[in-house]
């Protein structure tokens, strides 16, 4: 799990500072900073030197607060079955979702494997073929340092990949680290809480060239 957000209103009149407390049962909550509104919100917060952003405030939320981490704080959470668990009894809305997949010697995945995949029907799931876009130096082709990104899909729709030399966008020019990231928003579907305690299996049912994930898997 790379990323995630979600949304609740806090009960009893709680503020956003109960949502700070409650997160502390899943990871360390530090350094909160104040910022101005984000995403809609009148008033935002940093914490954890980037790990993630709460955000709260504003007449048009009518009290609810939306929470977020990224790839930082998403690794310091340490138990994910009692954050699902926690989200579904507080009614929370799942925003967003991200679920990475590394081939850190780029032997299953790699952006050659990615442009077969995409030019077959690899990432046709049950529709036409989704859009795509390249980034990076991709004129350069296998000699590329700087590392490339192919995406998959648009982001407006709620569902997005994204291929990318992760070594090589770390500085190792010559690393055959690749990631893959599966991106869910809550645009147009309901994102399960379930998704937080079996992220392998939604990542390998995202596409049909995932499904070898349901096998090749580690901790």
């Amino acid at each position: 799990i790379d990323a995630l957000a979600f949304s609740l209103v806090p009960p009893d009149n709680q503020s956003y500072a109960w949502v700070l407390k409650e997160m502390t049962q899943f990871l360390e909550v530090t350094d909160v900073e104040q910022r101005r509104g984000l995403f809609g919100f009148r008033f935002s917060a940093r914490f954890g030197d980037g790990a993630g952003v709460i955000a709260w405030g504003g007449e048009s939320q009518k009290g609810r607060v939306y929470f977020s981490l990224m790839g930082k704080g998403c690794s310091m959470v340490t138990r994910w079955a009692d954050l699902a668990c926690w989200l579904e009894r507080h009614r929370a809305t799942i925003k967003r979702a991200d679920l990475a997949y590394d081939d850190f010697d780029g032997q299953l995945v790699s952006i050659a494997w990615a442009i077969r995949e995409y030019q077959g029907d690899g990432f046709n799931a049950g529709g036409r073929k989704p859009i795509h876009q390249c980034y990076g130096d991709w004129l350069e082709g296998d000699a590329s340092t700087k590392g490339r990104t192919l995406g998959i899909g648009n982001r407006a729709s709620g569902k997005y990949a994204r291929i990318y030399e992760k070594g090589k966008q770390l500085g190792d020019t010559a690393s055959p680290w690749t990631r893959i990231e599966v991106e869910w928003r809550a645009e147009d579907r309901f994102i399960p809480y379930d998704l937080l305690t079996r992220p392998s299996h939604y990542l390998a049912g995202a596409y049909p060239c995932l499904s070898f994930l349901s096998k090749e898997q580690s901790v």
